[in-house]
């Protein structure tokens, strides 16, 4: 019985992988390094502890505090610190156009917080609606911009992926209503909504965007109950 030839495929006809997609391929590969690497600074940040800070004296986090003296410019005002710049902020969105001169005029914190908390016609719901956003300019402004050494952006790179927190006992907008010490035996339940912290946690991401373009940005919504007062 006469034998069946073989066909025999050249070598030159077997498919080529096309450039583009050996490239696309590699890009896949490299993002999800980045993910896997990522995602295992997020589980080492799910096992520290946060990062609790109020006052601009306190040693860990007195840099990351709203009344931190770090001047720095916007649409050519100077402002002290961030605390400084959300009062200002509070009297532009409620007309207090008086108040306003004064806040930008005022040098000292205390002089700055008197005039922010006589702002009129304030309305809560709305500055709470605001009040992230708010947060956020100011501390992208701070990180940016600031004309106080030392880098100020290493420094808030150097917390790494703990969560920020602003354990002020007065405020439950901007902080979580709770001092440090009483935080950590409280459940995050019945904390505030920590704007302050997470628009820190913005301005950290976006640092870290820059020099990791797949590094994912993140934001969240304000909302609930405020005190007006730092």
């Amino acid at each position: 019985m006469p034998k069946t030839k073989r066909k025999v495929v050249s070598k030159s006809k077997r498919p080529i992988k096309d450039k583009a997609s050996s490239l696309k391929l590699k890009a896949t590969k490299k993002t999800k390094s980045n993910n896997s690497i990522r995602v295992n600074k997020e589980a080492v940040a799910a096992n520290e502890p946060p990062l609790f800070f109020w006052k601009e004296s306190e040693t860990e986090g007195g840099f990351l505090s709203p009344w931190y003296k770090s001047r720095f410019r916007v649409d050519g005002v100077m402002y002290e610190s961030v605390g400084h710049a959300i009062m200002a902020e509070k009297a532009r969105i409620f007309g207090g156009k008086e108040v306003l001169q004064l806040i930008i005029a005022a040098k000292s914190a205390e002089q700055q917080k008197i005039w922010g908390n006589n702002v009129k016609n304030f309305d809560e719901k709305r500055w709470q609606e605001e009040a992230l956003m708010i947060a956020t300019r100011a501390n992208m402004s701070k990180f940016s911009y600031s004309t106080k050494p030392p880098n100020l952006q290493k420094q808030l790179l150097s917390i790494g992926e703990r969560e920020i927190v602003l354990a002020s006992p007065s405020d439950r907008l901007f902080g979580i209503g709770f001092g440090a010490a009483e935080a950590k035996t409280t459940s995050q339940d019945q904390w505030g909504q920590n704007l302050f912290g997470k628009s820190l946690d913005a301005v950290r991401r976006s640092i870290q965007q820059l020099n990791d373009p797949n590094f994912p940005a993140a934001f969240d919504k304000p909302g609930g109950k405020m005190n007006v007062y730092w």
